[in-house]
């Protein structure tokens, strides 16, 4: 084997013992991609970047996620012997959720982007229930609810098979649908052999808790949203991957009036906000700060811990809330256009309008 081989395999595996959301995981793929690339080892070009979707895609760096499956499903297309589409096509999972969080890839593409892989999966005798599932979430985040509802009412009538998504991300899909619809209550009811801890996925019951705290105050069980706070955070804390989520659980705690730990909260990840290039959890992150920023009183304000990245330059009397609120809120701006620009609605600036009510979806 040649020295170059060796190295790289070697850096492959070594990411495997790193936990995901680190950074250094990442680094040791991003090494691995560059050297095969410099020795034009079409194979493994392709095994790292197969090991960069996966790593990628559950800490937090989407976008290197969807240009790794690229130039995999281009290997697949030109040499299926060696790069057989089996492979990839829960792959396509990954990316398809994650495509509408990128508000330069526009409408159209997302939706080409479906039909490829509604045509893949039935080209090789699979079944559609999984893109129902997939197209369900990406159509909620476009702010398309009552399209997204429908995806996840129809995903039941497609059998099961190798590529379904498993039964516990399909019943966290169901209470999600539930909460669009505003049916707290059922929402709670779907949830409860999640919450009770009996069912448990990769990002499950990660995103559930969190999706689950506004339900939770909304009908006054406030000992369980305080549980669900508790318990969700602490699977999250560490994995940029779950940034908007984060987002949900500094409501929370600005709702309840924990203004203290809201602005730890904030002050532990906005540095992963303005690192991300995932615009929709960095738009989520922004709502959440200029939400607590206009809480904040101003002797509170001066003596935030700010990153030094932070482009704004603190004063030599502390930060002013003015300043700090003006730059979220034209940040906020200007990424909610972009998304309701490409979404053809108002979904996002409607959410930033309303973002001190109750009700936080």
């Amino acid at each position: 084997m040649a020295d170059h081989r060796s190295e790289i395999i070697e850096l492959i595996e070594k990411s495997y013992s790193l936990r995901d959301g680190s950074a250094a995981k990442i680094q040791l793929l991003q090494q691995a991609i560059q050297m095969s690339d410099a020795h034009q080892d079409i194979a493994l070009q392709y095994q790292s970047r197969l090991s960069m979707l996966e790593t990628a895609t559950f800490s937090g760096f989407e976008e290197q996620a969807i240009a790794a499956f690229g130039f995999c499903l281009a290997c697949s297309d030109a040499d299926p012997q060696h790069y057989p589409i089996q492979s990839l096509l829960w792959k396509f999972k990954y990316i398809l959720e994650s495509v509408a969080d990128f508000p330069q890839i526009g409408a159209a593409q997302i939706q080409d982007m479906f039909e490829q892989m509604s045509t893949r999966y039935r080209d090789n005798g699979y079944s559609q229930r999984p893109v129902h599932v997939i197209k369900a979430r990406a159509l909620s985040r476009m702010g398309h609810l009552q399209e997204a509802a429908q995806h996840a009412g129809e995903y039941k009538q497609y059998p099961r098979d190798r590529y379904a998504d498993c039964s516990t991300c399909e019943l966290d899909l169901e209470v999600e649908a539930c909460i669009w619809s505003e049916d707290h209550a059922k929402a709670l009811e779907l949830a409860r052999p999640i919450i009770a801890g009996g069912r448990s996925c990769a990002e499950v019951p990660h995103m559930t808790f969190a999706n689950l705290l506004f339900p939770t105050l909304i009908l006054e069980r406030l000992e369980e949203a305080a549980a669900l706070h508790e318990k969700g955070y602490r699977r999250i804390a560490r994995n940029r991957c779950f940034l908007g989520h984060i987002a949900k659980h500094m409501f929370y705690l600005m709702q309840i009036g924990n203004m203290e730990k809201a602005v730890e909260l904030f002050e532990k990840h906005l540095p992963w906000a303005l690192e991300t290039r995932e615009i929709l959890k960095r738009l989520e992150f922004y709502i959440a700060a200029l939400t607590l920023l206009e809480k904040l009183p101003q002797p509170n304000t001066k003596t935030l811990r700010m990153p030094k990245s932070f482009p704004i330059k603190k004063s030599s009397t502390g930060w002013r809330n003015g300043d700090l609120t003006g730059w979220f809120l034209q940040q906020a701006q200007q990424l909610a256009s972009q998304f309701d620009r490409r979404n053809g609605n108002t979904c996002y600036q409607t959410r930033l309008n309303h973002r001190h009510k109750t009700v936080y979806h």
